[in-house]
């Protein structure tokens, strides 16, 4: 948790880089999840996006 990432596409291209607000496995949880799903999946809802749009940098 607020460590900065590098966010790619499905071809491995960089699209970005952001400071991500969860930590890695609660992260591994949602990724390609909904955030409508962020409860259901970890048991609580810390922020409702992996990267904020405020702590995103596009490429």
């Amino acid at each position: 948790r607020g460590e900065m990432v590098v966010i790619s596409d499905e071809h491995g291209r960089v699209v970005g880089r952001g400071l991500v607000n969860y930590g890695i496995e609660d992260a591994q949880k949602i990724i390609g999840h909904p955030s409508s799903c962020i409860e259901a999946l970890l048991g609580f809802v810390g922020e409702q996006e992996l990267v904020h749009r405020d702590n995103l940098v596009l490429a």
